[in-house]
């Protein structure tokens, strides 16, 4: 998760002051010692998600790339969210599509190894710390081989339940995108195909009001 606050005290620089937190201590030693190689002035910190070592109304944005479907007490991450945003700012997010990213989920493919449909089903089957094994699909295999799956733990909601959460929350949805990718990419990577017949990934701005 990553935010960013502007110092609007007189005389200060415009500049942003972002910080960045993940629960892994590796990936902030990681993150930090990029930050040292090529200094842009982020702060990273060892942090959860659902209890932000921030101070009320500190951040003009807040924004969580691929993460909130993997964090199971959603509703504590949206109130510390919206307590850590000043009035008007707003907190944009990125997760698997609810829709399409089922229980069960499998590619019909035509003669010639296109996707043309995706079935998905349990739709409504509530999963709550199911772990997951995967590897990126689209890392070559050589690089594949070297390595150990992911191991994560999956908590569905229903595309209902997350909207609700975020207007329980107090947020005012703003906008919501289904990326898709052009034929030009899935050309260039053929792995993404099946992203041009249903949507892979949902992407949601909120914002907390004035």
């Amino acid at each position: 998760m990553s935010a960013a606050a502007r110092d609007t005290t007189p005389g200060s620089s415009p500049n942003a002051a972002p910080a960045g937190i993940d629960i892994s201590a590796n990936f902030i030693r990681h993150a930090r010692e990029w930050e040292e190689a090529n200094p842009s002035g982020i702060h990273y910190y060892v942090a959860s998600a659902v209890e932000l070592p921030f101070g009320d109304a500190t951040f003009d944005f807040v924004s969580a790339f691929m993460s909130l479907m993997d964090i199971p007490e959603t509703d504590l991450v949206l109130a510390e969210v919206f307590r850590a945003l000043k009035p008007g700012g707003f907190f944009q997010f990125s997760i698997t599509h609810p829709c399409f990213d089922t229980p069960h989920r499998e590619s019909l493919r035509d003669a010639e190894g296109l996707t043309y449909a995706i079935e998905v089903g349990d739709y409504f089957r509530r999963i709550d710390g199911e772990v997951k094994e995967w590897l990126f699909s689209a890392a070559p295999p050589d690089v594949r081989a070297g390595l150990r799956p992911f191991r994560i733990p999956l908590f569905t909601k229903t595309l209902s339940e997350w909207l609700n959460l975020l207007i329980s929350s107090g947020f005012v949805i703003e906008r919501l995108e289904e990326p898709r990718p052009s034929d030009e990419t899935a050309r260039e990577w053929p792995g993404l195909q099946d992203a041009q017949v249903v949507a892979c990934f949902l992407h949601v701005r909120v914002r907390k009001p004035a």
